[in-house]
């Protein structure tokens, strides 16, 4: 077990104190997703709180002293913590995203990608048949290394890797998926990430963005597991605010399966919803992400 001491956690031999300068104490006035005024305190957790706790029914971190609170929006179920409004990606990078970080979110290295390779791979035999995927937060590129063995075109971006495989500025895909990202995004960003997304689909044929993330349930409390500041958990959606932030940008959010959504231009609402239909009935579609993050 780890040792801690002074909102100092000490991990595989390295030492992490979150410099209380940078944290951001003052809820916002706003919410960031459907812009009502005045948001609920919603609860808070130590940051020490990982996503693995779910899943070994253990702590997987000791508490680092250092609770976030969280907010709700009582207009679109929109879940956020505002303290780390202050920091940049390096402070991300130096606390959460660090050698550590796949003890919070296990599946990460290689199961996620795996799985996920799987999915999008079904997907294309159902959906798209053949076309360009984008992997959006794909880390060190495993997914879309793995998509290529499978004959698939596929490239990845990371905004904190950077472009790992090249592409041209301006390139639009068949297919943008986003597994396990949106929840890491700060409330403050995810209308820009949302905007980004659609950046990414073709204007004048059919394309959907794919994203997974666990969506808050209205009875849920800050006990749940998903929850979970160490692995990066800051923004947690409910449908409603799901709904909410691809509206701004005129898409279309469809059920794509557990944990899953799709994102389209509206006027491809309906046959993306057929071709959808059918491929959530093929069992390769149980092959998708493994929460935890």
């Amino acid at each position: 077990m780890a040792d801690l001491y002074n909102g100092q956690c000490r991990q595989g031999g390295h030492l992490f104190k979150l410099d209380a300068t940078k944290l951001h104490d003052t809820p916002p006035e706003h919410c960031s997703i459907c812009q009502a005024a005045g948001v609920d305190a919603f609860g808070e957790k130590d940051f020490g709180h990982a996503g693995n706790d779910h899943f070994i029914q253990a702590r997987t971190y000791p508490d680092y002293g250092v609770m976030v609170p969280y907010h709700h929006c009582h207009r679109c179920g929109f879940v956020f913590s505002a303290l780390f409004d202050r920091w940049q990606d390096k402070d991300f990078l130096e606390n959460v995203y660090n050698d550590d970080y796949h003890l919070s979110d296990p599946p990460f290295l290689e199961e996620r990608p795996s799985n996920n390779s799987r999915l999008v791979a079904s997907l294309f035999e159902s959906v798209f048949k053949q076309g360009e995927v984008l992997d959006y937060g794909g880390g060190n590129g495993l997914l879309s290394t793995l998509l290529r063995q499978r004959d698939i075109d596929a490239y990845s971006y990371d905004p904190h890797f950077g472009e790992v495989d090249v592409f041209p500025s301006g390139k639009t895909f068949d297919l943008v998926t986003a597994f396990e990202v949106i929840e890491h995004v700060p409330h403050l960003k995810q209308r820009a990430l949302m905007e980004h997304l659609s950046s990414f689909l073709h204007a004048d044929r059919m394309s959907m963005a794919l994203l997974s993330t666990e969506t808050i349930a209205a009875q849920a409390g800050i006990d749940w597991w998903y929850i979970c500041p160490r692995n990066g958990h800051i923004s947690i959606h409910s449908e409603d605010s799901l709904q909410f932030l691809a509206a701004c940008f005129d898409l279309s959010l469809l059920p794509a399966g557990n944990s899953l959504y799709a994102l389209c231009r509206p006027e491809w609402e309906d046959r993306l919803a057929d071709s959808l239909a059918r491929w959530r009935v093929k069992p390769a579609v149980s092959a998708a992400s493994v929460a935890g993050d």
